[in-house]
């Protein structure tokens, strides 16, 4: 799954993106936003998450995360985690990964499951709204089941 948004004119308010993906699904997730991100892993992710901000800004570990995750390489304004056990001769590709780069700062931290928004099939909630209005607030629950159109449809293109 790909999101992305474009930097708004200089002066506009910038909301963050929360992405919550559904606990049972494999994750490959590559975020590109212009203000701060909220990324929520689902508590059983094991992989490779790479993270790159702005000069300035941070980023932070949530506390129920921070047992589980290895800082692997840190520069300035890009960091290279491990989350979860990792297992030697394993091929990297059976792992989960996370790529963020953002313009503001990162907040990486552990997904539960709200009721109010779970789905029979976990695809995606979007709130109620107009045009920008939606992506303004948007949330995006991803699984395993999540229609190739209907995606498509709702960001413009998805990642393979």
């Amino acid at each position: 799954m790909h999101i992305q948004t474009h930097k708004r004119p200089a002066g506009v308010r910038k909301d963050m993106l929360e992405v919550y993906l559904c606990p049972d699904a494999r994750v490959d997730l590559d975020v590109n936003w212009a203000a701060p991100c909220l990324i929520n892993l689902p508590p059983n992710f094991t992989g490779k998450v790479d993270l790159h901000v702005a000069k300035r800004d941070t980023v932070t570990i949530e506390h129920a995360l921070k047992p589980r995750t290895r800082v692997l390489n840190e520069e300035r304004g890009v960091q290279l985690l491990w989350i979860g056990e990792y297992t030697p001769g394993t091929e990297e590709s059976e792992f989960d990964h996370c790529f963020v780069r953002t313009q503001g700062g990162i907040t990486l931290g552990v997904w539960e499951e709200d009721p109010e928004f779970r789905m029979e099939n976990g695809a995606i909630w979007m709130p109620e709204g107009t045009g920008g209005e939606v992506m303004e607030k948007f949330k995006s629950v991803a699984g395993r089941s999540l229609p190739n159109g209907l995606m498509r449809g709702l960001m413009g293109r998805q990642k393979s």
